[in-house]
């Protein structure tokens, strides 16, 4: 079975795709003329986030989701197909924990990323996803905010930094409200967001 429509396949459409790359923009100073590599790209919302703000995107998965314009790759094995130093940025989001053995995904990462560019990563932080981490049956590593951070350390990436984030956009720039949105699970449940330049 496809993965993305078994797990996703009856999500709603919002508007968090666009705010959490937005956000991202934001945070890290991207600029327009950056060329973005989508790895791990799913149904493609994420890399046509970036596209609707003016980014070039390719977009590379495991599976192809019967869409084109998708290329495909077995991070845990296979080579990118793409040439070295080619993108500015490489976006990777609920991807890593997926991977047994994340050392071929991150090195290729380090190999098709221009000197300077950065790799950003998310995935959903073991401190407080631990009881629903494994409800999804592909889930097979799971990383802490340090964890993550040592893991880039050790594949080779510099001026890495990780934190914990809240999916939750109204946090982003009040953090201070969360302890009255705990109903919430995004106020709740964080994911780790870690970055790396080549």
């Amino acid at each position: 079975m496809n993965y993305n429509n078994m797990m996703y396949g009856n999500r709603k459409k919002t508007g968090y795709p666009s705010k959490l790359i937005w956000y991202l923009v934001s945070k890290y100073g991207l600029a327009a003329s950056n060329k973005v590599l989508d790895m791990g790209c799913g149904d493609g919302t994420f890399a046509k986030a970036f596209a609707s703000i003016g980014f070039p995107v390719v977009r590379v998965d495991k599976e192809l989701f019967l869409q084109d314009g998708i290329d495909q790759c077995d991070f845990e094995k296979d080579e990118l197909p793409y040439k070295r130093n080619k993108y500015d940025v490489v976006f990777c989001k609920s991807v890593i924990e997926h991977l047994r053995e994340p050392w071929n995904m991150l090195s290729e990462c380090l190999r098709v990323l221009n000197v300077g560019g950065v790799a950003i990563l998310l995935a959903p932080d073991w401190n407080s996803q631990w009881r629903t981490f494994y409800d999804d049956p592909t889930h097979v590593h799971p990383y802490t905010v340090k964890g993550i951070k040592n893991t880039l350390k050790f594949a080779g990436f510099r001026d890495v930094a990780s934190e914990k984030f809240y999916q939750l956009p109204m946090l982003w720039k009040r953090p201070w409200m969360r302890p009255f949105l705990m109903f919430n699970r995004w106020a709740r449940e964080s994911m780790v967001l870690a970055i790396g330049k080549k």
